[in-house]
Order: C-alpha cells, then structure tokens, then sequence
C-alpha cells in the first residue's frame, strides 16, 4: 500500500475518534449540567428546576388575577355606566316636567350629576323666585311681579 493513502486514512479516524469523544465530553457535561439543575442543593434548599417552576406558577398565577380583575372590573364599569345612563335619563324626564329643576341642572354643575342635589336645587329656586316646584302648577310670586324675571329686576 501506499503511504499517502495510509496517513489520509489515520488522519481521518483520529479525526472520527476526536469528534466521539468530544462528543462524550459535551454529553456528559450536559447531564451533568441537568442533574445539577434537577437535584436539591441540599437538605434544605429545593433545586433550581423546582425555584424557577415556583416562580413561573407565581407569576402565571398573578398574570391570571390580574386579567380575572380587569374582566371583573370591566363588568363592573358596564354595569355603572348603565346605572348613570338610566340614572341621567330619569333626571332628565324630571327636568322636562319640571322647569324650575332643568334650570338648576343648568345653573349648578354639580346638579346633573346628582339628582337630589338638583331637586334641592330646583326647591330653592322655587322658593327664592316665588315661583312653584311643580311645571304645571305656575304661581305668580306675593308682590304681583310676573314670574321670576320680575321678582329678580324689580328693584332695578
């Protein structure tokens, strides 16, 4: 045989045999490596495989409550925006009867808002102006003025 041929052939296998056992080494670095990761560090201490499933399950945990509140809260927000709507829709019924009430939803911001606040506020006008509380039920005020403009102007 010829030489050239004879150290191609030896260079190869010494190639093959490098690549196993490199190969040998990574493998058992890696299972090592695992069982170091699967295995509690001591009596006490749990492993590292078992710390990071604890810490994902509190995590997925938190990330679970927080879409279950926000769903919740969302509920919760259709539900009192519906309120305020019907709320606001009686408050403006009452407002169409009563004159002396959608002039103090206008007068008072606070009063849209809050419906006994603009029904408190529709009284008082009423009985500063002389005027009833009642839109169907108008009385001329004790010193003969028309209305409200006449009490509010008769000193001018």
């Amino acid at each position: 045989m010829n030489t050239p041929i004879l150290i191609v052939i030896a260079v190869l296998l010494s190639v093959i045999v490098a690549f196993f056992v490199a190969a040998a080494l990574i493998i058992r670095k890696a299972v090592r490596t695992f069982q170091e990761f699967v295995t509690p560090a001591g009596d006490s201490k749990p492993s590292p495989l078992a710390l990071f499933i604890d810490g994902a399950s509190h995590q997925l945990a938190a990330n679970l409550l927080m879409e279950a509140k926000a769903s919740f809260m969302g509920t919760k927000s259709g539900e009192s925006r519906a309120d305020k709507a019907a709320a606001n829709e009686a408050l403006e019924a009452m407002a169409a009867k009563n004159p002396m009430m959608a002039m103090a939803m206008n007068l008072i911001p606070g009063a849209k808002k809050n419906p006994m606040m603009a029904m408190a506020a529709a009284q008082m006008l009423a009985k500063f102006t002389g005027g009833s509380n009642n839109g169907n039920n108008h009385t001329a005020p004790a010193n003969g003025a028309e209305g409200a403009q006449g009490e509010l102007f008769q000193g001018r």
